[in-house]
């Protein structure tokens, strides 16, 4: 459906093209986090682009950890579409950096193992070592994805601290 340059989808088009059930969304309006453009006439709801944008941040924050509460806390403040993906990409960019490395870290505790005869403490030492300079990295890159309004927001909604420092 077409309004001027404006390009409106129904409820179940959203839902068949991103895999978002029609349930979850009606959900979403319900409880205010995502509201449809418009209804038609007969009461359909209708989404534009602006509601996609809005979707997909919703999508990207639930994969992150936070709950529906604290994410429509996050989106009650202005955000920046253009910034955002980029903070998304360069979050999803650093995560594939540090499989990576774990992957490579995981294999070579495998061969010295191999290699040794079995696990021994000073290969569980190195790979512990490895696990616990994550925690810097993950602060660090939390940082770079949030604004420090947003870091302060996000320190002061319930269960959100739970969450970080589980994170670390």
């Amino acid at each position: 459906m077409e309004r001027g340059m404006v390009i409106l989808l129904t409820i179940q088009r959203i839902s068949k093209q991103t895999g978002i059930s029609v349930r979850t969304l009606r959900y979403y309006e319900e409880i205010g986090l995502l509201l449809p453009a418009t209804k038609t006439d007969g009461g359909h709801r209708v989404y534009s682009e602006n509601e996609l944008k809005i979707l997909q941040q919703i999508v990207f924050l639930k994969t992150l950890g936070f709950k529906l509460k604290e994410i429509q806390a996050l989106l009650n403040n202005t955000w920046e579409w253009e910034a955002s993906l980029n903070q998304q990409l360069a979050f999803l960019v650093e995560e594939q950096r540090k499989l990576q490395e774990m992957e490579s870290a995981i294999l070579g505790l495998k061969n010295a193992t191999a290699i040794e005869g079995g696990l021994t403490e000073s290969l569980l030492q190195k790979f512990i070592k490895v696990s616990n300079q994550e925690q810097d990295k993950k602060q660090a890159i939390r940082q770079k994805i949030f604004a420090a309004s947003e870091m302060d927001l996000m320190s002061k909604l319930p269960g959100l601290q739970l969450f970080l420092i589980l994170q670390q």
